[in-house]
């Protein structure tokens, strides 16, 4: 008898094992299958995104540990870390969304139309259409074909001092970029408000004016400046920012200034303009700069339907 029971005690678990190995091989079978998008297929999606992208577009990529994605779609203004800042998409052009899973997608997507669909590999590919006012100049996306100068606070002889080197996404206005990377201005994703998001970088320079200028923007009916201090800086206390904002040429042109205090959270303003390409410059200055890790981004929107 206890033989018996020792064979049927066997034969129960020799049961119970094959349908654990079973089990584990038809999982293998369908992890494969559902394998994750590699590095090509982020790069195709992203070439057909970057064919149709224009001023003002976002792309947002979900679920957000999708690391090849950083690289992927660099320079384009990409959320890909987490909670969506609801300024990113509120006030923007056409969202892309790329996803291995839809239930992942901010709900911000929601109320907006859903233009096109494609599925490409394991990512699906989505275009919403865009929100009013339109967007007709994205400046952080024109970075590139800014002047950042310094101009010095005081003296007789005041003389620019540009920041001639593009590198990185960044204007450098330091010759030692690995030790002094606050001396710039470029496109980096900061923490404001608890949120990470793509942002122009910034800082303010000590008995200096960083003065920004766009020689060539298309404005529409206004142009919208959100800014703020990063978290980090905020918590550690200082001075407030403050920014003024240029519409045309010269220093007699039309100017608006926003203080940026310390405090959690961006800041919002808007500047009424005439329609038209002129030149735009933001000049950004404190009264002390240390942790001054000041950002903005601007947008010329246009409340005409498309």
């Amino acid at each position: 008898m206890f033989a018996r029971l020792n064979l049927n005690a066997i034969a129960e678990r020799s049961l119970v094992t094959s349908a654990l190995v079973v089990g584990a091989w038809a999982w293998i079978a369908a992890s494969g299958s559902r394998r994750g998008p590699d590095v090509s297929t982020w790069s195709q999606a992203h070439a057909k995104i970057a064919a149709e992208f224009r001023d003002g577009d976002r792309i947002v990529v979900r679920p957000a540990y999708h690391s090849e994605a950083v690289t992927a779609f660099r320079p384009h203004p990409t959320d890909i870390y987490g909670p969506v800042d609801g300024d990113f998409l509120a006030h923007s052009g056409r969202v892309f969304a790329v996803t291995t899973d839809v239930s992942t997608l901010p709900p911000a997507l929601a109320g907006r139309r859903l233009e096109s669909e494609e599925q490409l590999g394991a990512l699906l590919l989505r275009r919403y259409a865009a929100t009013s006012p339109r967007v007709v100049y994205a400046f952080r996306e024109r970075l590139d074909a800014a002047r950042v100068a310094l101009w010095p606070e005081a003296g007789e002889n005041r003389a620019a001092r540009p920041c001639s080197v593009f590198a990185f996404e960044t204007w450098w206005c330091t010759e030692r970029p690995n030790l002094d990377d606050w001396r710039a201005v470029g496109r980096r994703a900061v923490v404001v408000g608890g949120a990470q998001r793509p942002w122009i970088w910034a800082h303010p320079h000590k008995d200096n004016v960083l003065q920004i200028v766009f020689a060539q923007a298309t404005l529409g009916t206004k142009l919208r400046v959100t800014g703020g201090l990063a978290d980090g800086a905020v918590q550690a206390g200082g001075a407030s920012v403050e920014v003024t904002i240029r519409v045309g040429d010269g220093e007699t042109a039309p100017s608006e200034k926003v203080v940026f205090e310390n405090r959690l959270g961006p800041k919002q303003h808007e500047v009424q303009t005439p329609r038209g390409q002129t030149r735009v410059t933001f000049e950004i200055r404190a009264a002390s700069v240390d942790r001054r890790h000041f950002v903005f981004d601007a947008i010329a929107l246009d409340d005409a339907t498309p």
